[in-house]
C-alpha cells in the first residue's frame, strides 16, 4: 500500500555509501582546476552533486507518492465521519457511507486536485488540502472475508427478487419466448424460457420440413406456432405438440435451479439440468473459471449432461426491454447453453461486491 516518504524508511547503509562518495567527491575536486581570465579559481562540484543525488532521491518517492494515491478511491469525509476518523485507534476499521477502510496510523497532507478532482468550484480556489489517514493493505483473505458476511445476510433477499423479477417477465403461460442469437450471430435462434418449467429451442429445420415455409418465412410461421402453443392452456413449457419443433434444453428442478452468487464469474447464474447425455466431452471446469457447486449437476450414473445456465448482469436505467438485449450462447465442447440476461434487481449486490475490493483513502478537508 503506497503512503507518504518518511525519511526513515532508507536503509541504514544507504547512508554510508551516500557520505563514502561526498567524500570521494571532495577528493577528486581537487584535481580540476578551471582558469577563468588566467585566475586560478576552484569550482567545487559538491553542491552540484549534492543536489542532483537529493533530487533523484525524493522527486521519485514524492512522485510516486501522489501518483499512487490517484489510483485509489479518496472519500472526503465531514462531521461526525470526520472525527470518527480523527480519533480511531492504529487497526480500527472505519465505515465510510459506502466503504469499509482498516485504518492506519500513517497522516499525509496532499493537494486535493492531486486526486484529478474536476470540481470547478475547486479549480476557482486553487485547489483543497486534503489531510488523509492511510489505510492498511487489504489482502485477498479479507476481501473473501467481507464478501462471505455480506453474501450471509443479504442473499436471502437477492434471490427472491431474482425470481420475481424473472416471473414478471414471463407471459401467463410462465414463459418468455424470443430470439435469443440474432443480434450475436445475424441468425435467428429462438428460444422458449420457462423460468419454473422447461427451456426449448426451435428446431428451425423441423419446422421448415413439417410446414413447408421458406426460410424467409419461418419467423412468421414460429411467432404463430408459440401463439397457438400459449392458446392452447399449457403452462410451464409442457406439452406434446412443442415436442414436434423443439428441444429440450434445459429442466427446472427445485433442489438444483436456485440463484446462487459465482464469484468467479462475478455474476448470478441459476442452473437448469437435462437428461441429454453430453457426447463430445466437457473441458475441465476449472480452466473455464466456473464454480464448482457441492452437488455435481452434470453428472448422472457416471455420465456428464448437458445443461443450461442463466446469467444475470447489472443492467442500470430504463432503456430496451431485457428481452430485446437478452442472448443464448451454445457451447457444444462443454455441452453448455448459456443465457444471459440483464436486469436491475442484482446491480446493488454488484456495486457492493466491487466495492467490498476497494480500499479507498478516508480524508477531511484541513
Amino acid at each position: 500500500m503506497p503512503r507518504a516518504f518518511i525519511f526513515g524508511d532508507l536503509h541504514p547503509f544507504f547512508f554510508f555509501f551516500f557520505f563514502a562518495f561526498i567524500k570521494k567527491v571532495r577528493r577528486e575536486e581537487r584535481k580540476y582546476v578551471w582558469r577563468v581570465r588566467d585566475a586560478r579559481i576552484m569550482v567545487s562540484f559538491l553542491p552540484l552533486a549534492c543536489f542532483f543525488i537529493m533530487f533523484q532521491l525524493f522527486f521519485p518517492f514524492y512522485f510516486a507518492a501522489a501518483t499512487r494515491l490517484n489510483s485509489f478511491t479518496v472519500v472526503v469525509l465531514e462531521d461526525q465521519a470526520a472525527e470518527a476518523l480523527r480519533k480511531a485507534p492504529d487497526g480500527a476499521f472505519l465505515q465510510t457511507p459506502s466503504y469499509l477502510v482498516q485504518l492506519s496510523s500513517h497522516w499525509t497532507v496532499v493537494e486535493r486536485n492531486v486526486f484529478g478532482s474536476d470540481s470547478p468550484d475547486v479549480e476557482e480556489k486553487g485547489g483543497q488540502m486534503l489531510h488523509c489517514r492511510l489505510p492498511r493493505s487489504q489482502t485477498q483473505e479479507m476481501v473473501a472475508s467481507l464478501e462471505k458476511s455480506y453474501m450471509k445476510f443479504h442473499q436471502g433477499r437477492v434471490r427472491a427478487a431474482i425470481w420475481k423479477w424473472l416471473l414478471d417477465l414471463t407471459h401467463r403461460d410462465g414463459c418468455v419466448f424470443g430470439d435469443g442469437e440474432g443480434t450475436l450471430t445475424g441468425v435467428s435462434e429462438w428460444y422458449l424460457f420457462c423460468p419454473h418449467g422447461l427451456i426449448r429451442k426451435v428446431n428451425r429445420t423441423a419446422v421448415a420440413a413439417l410446414y413447408d415455409v421458406s426460410p424467409s418465412e419461418l419467423p412468421r410461421v414460429v411467432k404463430k406456432l408459440v401463439q397457438r402453443y400459449r392458446g392452447s392452456g399449457e403452462k410451464m413449457g409442457r406439452g406434446n405438440t412443442l415436442d414436434k419443433w423443439t428441444s429440450v434444453i434445459g429442466k427446472y428442478k427445485k433442489h438444483i435451479t436456485q440463484p446462487y452468487w459465482d464469484a468467479n464469474r462475478r455474476a448470478w447464474g441459476l442452473t437448469y439440468p437435462t437428461d441429454r447425455v453430453c457426447v463430445t466431452g466437457r473441458v475441465n471446469a476449472s480452466a473455464e473459471g466456473e464454480t464448482k457447486r457441492k452437488e455435481d449437476t452434470r453428472v448422472e450414473a457416471g455420465r456428464e449432461m448437458w445443461e443450461t445456465v442463466v446469467r444475470l448482469y447489472c443492467r442500470r436505467g430504463r432503456g430496451s426491454s431485457p428481452l430485446q438485449e437478452w442472448t443464448v450462447t451454445e457451447v457444444r465442447q462443454s455441452c453448455l447453453y448459456e443465457i444471459v440476461l440483464l436486469s436491475p434487481v442484482v446491480c446493488e449486490w454488484e456495486q457492493k461486491m466491487e466495492r467490498l475490493g476497494v480500499n479507498p483513502i478516508p480524508c477531511i478537508v484541513v
